[in-house]
C-alpha cells in the first residue's frame, strides 16, 4: 500500500502552503493512506487549537471528495477544534473508500463524536479514537453507529467508565474482532455489561490498566465471544 506521511511544524506557514501542493498532487497519484501529524506530536499541543491546519484538510477533502483513493486517514494535529472538526466529519463521508480512520490523541470531545457519528462511513472498519477526551457519552453514540463492516475499535485512555462500556456492549457490530479499552476506568461492575456484548467474532480484548479484581475476571468465563483467543488484563488489580 502506497502510503503518504506527511510531519509539519505547528506554527509553519511555509509547512502549511507546501502541505496543500502536496496533498493535491497526492489525490492526483492514487495514494492509499495518508497520514498528518505535527512535528512536535499531539500531546505537545493539548493546550490550543492548529484551526490554520484543520482548516486546510477541510478545504482538501472538499475539493477531492470522490477522485480520493485513500482507504486510511490518520490525522494527528494536536487539539481540533469542534466547528472545524465537525468540517472535516462531514467530509469524510464523501470518501468513497475510507475503511480505516485514526484520530487518536486530538482532544477530540464528545461534541465531536456526535459528528463522526453522523457522518456516513458505510465501509469503516477501523477506527481509532484513543487518547482523547470522550464519556460514556460518546461510547452512547458510538454504540448506535450502523457500521456493519467494524473489525477494529480502540477507545482505549477515554475515561468512558462502566456506563460507556455498558453502552458499547449493545452494540450490533458483528463483525468486530478487536476492542482496546485500556485505561478506560472499568470496574468489576463494567465487566458484568461488558461480557453482554454480542460480538461472535471478537478475538482480541484489552483490558489493560483499569481497575478488576479477580471477581471482574471471572466475570469473563460469562462472555459471548467464542472466538476470543486473547483477553489482555495487565495492569490492574489482581490478588
Amino acid at each position: 500500500m502506497a502510503e503518504l506521511i506527511l510531519r509539519i511544524r505547528y506554527d509553519s506557514v511555509e509547512s502549511l502552503i507546501d502541505l496543500t501542493r502536496t496533498l493535491d498532487t497526492a489525490a492526483k497519484l492514487g495514494f492509499r493512506k495518508c497520514s498528518i501529524f505535527q512535528a512536535d506530536g499531539p500531546r505537545r499541543a493539548m493546550g490550543g487549537q492548529n484551526t490554520a491546519l484543520t482548516q486546510l484538510v477541510t478545504k482538501f477533502l472538499e475539493k477531492h471528495p470522490f477522485e480520493l483513493k485513500f482507504n486510511a486517514l490518520r490525522l494527528s494535529i494536536g487539539s481540533i477544534g469542534l466547528s472545524s472538526f465537525a468540517q472535516i466529519a462531514g467530509n469524510l463521508g464523501r470518501c468513497p473508500y475510507l475503511t480505516t480512520l485514526m484520530l487518536a490523541g486530538n482532544a477530540l470531545t464528545n461534541p465531536a463524536i456526535a459528528h463522526l457519528a453522523s457522518a456516513r462511513l458505510t465501509f469503516l472498519a477501523s477506527l481509532d479514537l484513543a487518547d482523547n477526551l470522550l464519556t460514556s457519552r460518546s461510547a452512547l453514540l458510538l454504540s448506535a453507529c450502523p457500521w456493519d463492516y467494524l473489525a477494529h475499535l480502540s477507545v482505549g485512555g477515554n475515561k468512558i467508565g462502566n456506563r460507556g462500556v455498558g453502552f458499547l456492549a449493545k452494540s450490533r457490530w458483528a463483525r468486530l474482532k478487536y476492542l482496546y479499552l485500556e485505561e478506560a476506568g472499568l470496574t468489576n461492575d463494567g465487566m458484568k455489561l461488558l461480557v453482554r456484548g454480542n460480538w461472535p467474532r471478537l478475538q482480541c480484548v484489552d483490558l489493560s490498566s483499569n481497575c478488576l479484581d479477580d471477581q471482574g475476571f471471572k466475570q469473563l468465563a460469562h462472555n459471548n465471544w467464542s472466538k476470543a483467543y486473547q483477553i489482555i488484563i495487565k495492569n490492574n488489580v489482581f490478588s
